[in-house]
């Protein structure tokens, strides 16, 4: 007996559902193989480029710092305003006169000491009460002596006192008021109004009818330190405005130096210093003032003929195995002579300067081409002890050997 199954899809239905399955499966299988294609392109490129950029265009920097010492040289050298060019040989530089002028004005303090004083003074009433009446003449600088602490004053004239009157059987006075100064300078002096005896006539009956009094207060009477100008003050005054003025005009110079030259104090004078002050020495002043003007000058010359000239002079005597670092240049000058109008200057040049032995870089590139760091290391240490230290740098970061171009190797020497 045979049975017949139907598929409970529709023959259209079915027939779509057996397409999307073949496409799907279709699909599925074409998926893997082509990503894996991709990464394999993907690695097979990146590897050519590490090969072609580490076989053709790597490079090696190579930094070598040489052991150094330092050498001291001397030589005598001539700087003339006469000169037009360098002469190396006779070592003999160009120089040119700079001069520039300034001046200035200080105020400055006394440190003198003195003492002013002054006597107290004021006027006094004389009275003249001798009976039987009679006039009475006392000499210039008569003493008068105040009940008023005991000071004495003196009248600087003579004085004339007229008889006294009698009226209605009683002595009326007569009187003179008279400029009266202290004995002494000082405040003690400044009394009050006080009533006056003479001690000059003591013993005499006149103490007793000749007196005087004030109605007033002696005033003016001081003693105080005041500051005064030393001689040494002047002097003072005068280095000081010279050293300023010295300092101002230098660096004035050397703001005006064209590009290049230098001009070494030693090289430098004063053409012309003029002083003057408005106050003298012993005016009882605590402040004076002073004004000074100065023309200053100097010999300047370009530092490259000098280091030129230094580089020179080394470089005969330096023996040929060796070579000078110019950045470790160190130049002195010590003149041996008085810079003068004529614009001449003898000198001695003491120069120092780090030198180190030779280094073949022929001969080492030949050594360390497609080496790795630690044989080239390796290399230097055996063969260059002259060799102090060693920097690498590879390019790109991968490499790890120099190439085997000896154009793609640069070495430089950094002392």
């Amino acid at each position: 007996m045979k049975i017949k199954i139907f598929d409970i899809l529709p023959p259209k239905e079915k027939r779509k559902e057996i397409i999307s399955k073949k496409v799907h499966k279709k699909i599925s299988l074409k998926k893997f193989p082509f990503n894996l294609l991709i990464g394999l392109i993907l690695i097979f490129g990146l590897g050519f480029l590490i090969w072609i950029t580490s076989g053709f265009y790597s490079k090696l920097f190579l930094e070598i710092q040489p052991k150094t010492e330092t050498e001291v040289f001397t030589e005598e050298i001539e700087i003339n305003i006469t000169q037009s060019f360098p002469e190396f040989e006779n070592k003999i530089i160009p120089g040119r006169f700079f001069e520039v002028e300034k001046e200035k004005q200080q105020i400055f303090e006394s440190t003198g000491k003195d003492f002013t004083k002054e006597k107290a003074e004021g006027t006094i009433r004389v009275y003249n009460f001798q009976n039987p009446p009679r006039a009475i003449n006392l000499q210039s600088r008569t003493r008068f002596l105040s009940s008023e602490g005991g000071k004495i004053f003196r009248c600087p004239d003579k004085i004339y006192l007229p008889p006294a009157q009698i009226q209605e059987g009683k002595v009326v006075p007569s009187f003179k008021d008279v400029k009266v100064i202290a004995q002494e300078a000082g405040e003690d002096y400044n009394i009050e109004a006080s009533n006056f005896s003479l001690p000059g006539l003591v013993g005499t009956a006149l103490y007793y009818t000749i007196y005087a009094e004030s109605e007033s207060p002696m005033t003016g009477g001081f003693e105080k330190e005041i500051k005064v100008i030393t001689e040494e003050d002047l002097e003072d005054a005068e280095n000081i405005l010279k050293e300023s003025l010295e300092r101002l005009a230098k660096n004035s110079l050397k703001d005006k130096l064209p590009e290049d030259f230098i001009l070494a104090n030693e090289f430098l004078f004063i053409e012309d210093f003029e002083l003057s002050c408005m106050e003298e020495a012993g005016e009882k002043v605590s402040k004076f003032s002073c004004q000074a003007k100065m023309k200053l000058k100097g010999l300047g010359f370009k530092f490259s003929d000098l280091e030129e000239i230094a580089i020179s002079f080394i470089s005969s005597r330096l023996p040929s195995s060796k070579n000078l670092d110019r950045q470790s240049l160190i130049l002195d000058l010590f003149p041996k002579n008085l810079l003068s109008e004529t614009g001449k200057m003898i000198s001695d040049l003491e120069v120092k300067v780090n030198v180190y032995d030779k280094i073949s870089e022929e001969i080492l590139l030949s050594q360390i081409k497609e080496k790795s760091e630690t044989q080239i290391r390796n290399i230097i240490l055996k063969n260059y002890p002259q060799i102090e230290n060693i920097n690498f740098n590879f390019w790109p970061f991968w490499v790890k050997e120099a190439p085997n171009s000896l154009e793609r190797i640069k070495i430089e020497i950094k002392p």
